[in-house]
């Protein structure tokens, strides 16, 4: 990034690293919460991240692969170590509610009345039926979602997951990533 660059924020939508290892190629295996753990401060460390950090504002939310299981849900043994790992990444403050809430879902407000954004962030893998085509927020957060969307004053609303909106069906598509996507 180019130093006389200065965004207004830095989203991740998952995937910030790919902690799971693949066995040839046919078995996923999650890492270690140490092995996760490193590959965010290999990451963090970086030069190029540092100077991100540097300009602007960082947030995120994850997927499966810095979950630490692909095609991760709620039945995923350590979501709650990875979702400490990503919030001590992400130098969420220690008095936001990500680091009590069941997922990594939340909200944020950028601009000046009359220019408001509010920007949501949704987890759609800590509460993620392992069902194909089951919910992906689970209730409280459906619950959440709304209120923040009848509530809001903002102008724009930009909602942020890491799983697609649209899919299309192409030949090569798995069938389980559009089961999975909000068409549904």
């Amino acid at each position: 990034m180019q130093q006389e660059s200065k965004p207004d924020a830095w989203i991740w939508l998952g995937d910030i690293v790919y902690a799971d290892k693949e066995i040839m190629n046919v078995i996923s295996v999650p890492p270690s919460m140490p092995e996760l753990e490193a590959m965010y401060n290999q990451l963090k460390g970086s030069q190029s991240y540092q100077n991100l950090m540097n300009v602007t504002a960082i947030t995120g939310i994850w997927d499966d692969h810095d979950y630490g299981k692909n095609d991760g849900d709620r039945t995923y043994q350590d979501r709650e170590p990875s979702k400490r790992i990503l919030l001590k990444f992400l130098d969420e403050e220690n008095d936001s509610p990500r680091w009590e809430r069941d997922g990594i879902y939340q909200s944020y407000i950028l601009g000046s009345p009359g220019k408001r954004v509010k920007i949501i962030l949704l987890d759609v893998r800590y509460n993620r039926e392992e069902t194909y085509g089951g919910d992906l927020l689970g209730e409280t957060q459906w619950q959440w979602l709304a209120s923040e969307l009848e509530s809001s004053d903002a102008d724009v609303h930009i909602i942020g997951s890491s799983v697609q909106v649209r899919t299309f069906q192409l030949e090569f598509n798995l069938k389980f990533e559009a089961a999975w996507s909000w068409e549904n």
